[in-house]
């Protein structure tokens, strides 16, 4: 049986900058010339994606860790914050072979 193919996500762009205001963070994009104002897990994931693309379920374990949870109850939460980094161009995700 053939492996599903590895989804991975990316930042889009590079070089985001980010200035802390309390428990938000405003993020300039310089790719799109955007700014995004973003919480503590926003910055979180795009901060571990500038260093490597991941899969979904790592950004399940990021976030389950960076919120002392179980990942089963970061799996909505991780769902719904990617679509939102994906709406606002700060991430995208691709398709790669299953490995093996």
């Amino acid at each position: 049986m053939p492996e599903e193919p590895l989804r991975l996500y990316r930042l889009r762009g590079g070089g985001i900058r980010y200035r802390a205001f309390g428990d938000e963070v405003v993020a300039f994009n310089p790719a799109t010339w955007n700014t995004h104002l973003l919480d503590r897990a926003g910055v979180l994931v795009l901060e571990a994606l500038e260093h490597e693309p991941r899969t979904r379920d790592d950004v399940v374990a990021l976030l389950a860790r960076a919120a002392g949870d179980d990942d089963a109850g970061a799996e909505a939460f991780t769902d719904a914050l990617l679509a939102e980094l994906a709406a606002a161009d700060l991430v995208e995700s691709y398709v790669v072979a299953a490995p093996g």
